[in-house]
């Protein structure tokens, strides 16, 4: 349903909820990402792309605040933006009522209104042209034999994450989810998410679990996700907000998100994984809205 519509939400109650501090891989960040976990307050981005978030700067922002009409990406909308700070530190969730926050990127106007944007099939059109373009280049009987198992390969993947029910849980096995060795920069990206899910700095519902989380974001087999964590606990850690709710540097999430599909060779799986992470962000703002009782 995100593909066609703008929503635009407002805010209700949820449940009671904890946190938990851990690390995934035990590898020690750089000075500027452990600042990323530390001081309170939003971060606003020094430079701004074209079309891009005013919170981290990166291109493609797909909420838009209003009335003030700043525009964020769906991962960078600060949580206490939509679940009360003061309510949490009485072990109570309580939306935050229109009105009484200012926008955190201008900080001149406050928000009335959440509004998300409909979500481009760009990027999966892109790389439905590129699977055909490479069978192309293949011989003849090659590439008759592959051709519509790469194209629905792609447009099921398109299709399956975007008509979810709204959850945006892939919960099995699929052909088409990501296998083969974790790049350095996708240890990093992890790293830092696994430390923001577990310290309760990210957008995403109350909860949920550590396994669907990485293997939504990630676009990944459950078992490529076990074999490289075995004793990481991921079906049982839970993602709860945290009182007073930690800033989290979106600068630094945006980066390392980047550099992860960069590092992905595919140009195709690079598009798709794309697609899949903004379809992810966009899907967990929304249940969170829900759950406060949007």
């Amino acid at each position: 349903h995100f593909l066609s519509k703008t929503f635009v939400f407002a805010f209700g109650a949820a449940p009671r909820v904890h946190t938990t501090t851990n690390n995934m891989f035990g590898s020690a960040f750089s000075a500027p990402m452990a600042n990323a976990f530390s001081a309170a307050g939003p971060m606003v981005a020094t430079h701004v792309a074209p079309g891009g978030c005013k919170m981290c700067g990166h291109p493609n922002a797909d909420v838009r605040i209003l009335p003030c009409g700043c525009s964020l990406h769906a991962r960078c909308v600060p949580l206490n933006l939509i679940v009360s700070e003061a309510a949490l530190r009485n072990k109570q969730t309580i939306p935050v009522e229109p009105g009484t926050l200012l926008c955190p990127a201008c900080r001149s106007s406050s928000v009335g209104k959440i509004q998300l944007h409909p979500l481009s099939s760009q990027d999966l059109d892109k790389a439905v042209n590129l699977r055909k373009e490479a069978l192309q280049k293949k011989k003849p009987a090659k590439a008759a034999e592959d051709a519509n198992f790469h194209q629905i390969q792609a447009e099921t993947s398109y299709l399956l994450l975007s008509h979810n029910q709204g959850s945006g849980s892939v919960s099995s096995d699929h052909d088409y989810q990501r296998t083969g060795r974790w790049t350095e920069e996708e240890i990093t990206y992890v790293d830092f998410l696994v430390e923001a899910f577990d310290s309760g700095r990210i957008p995403v519902e109350h909860g949920l679990k550590l396994n669907e989380f990485l293997s939504e974001v990630l676009l990944c087999k459950s078992s490529r996700l076990t074999k490289k964590m075995k004793n990481a606990r991921l079906s049982i850690r839970s993602y709860t907000f945290s009182s007073p709710v930690p800033r989290l540097d979106v600068e630094v999430m945006s980066s390392l998100e980047y550099k992860f599909l960069e590092s992905i060779t595919s140009g195709a799986s690079r598009l798709e994984l794309k697609f899949n992470i903004s379809r992810f962000w966009r899907s967990h703002l929304s249940n969170v809205c829900l759950q406060v009782g949007s």
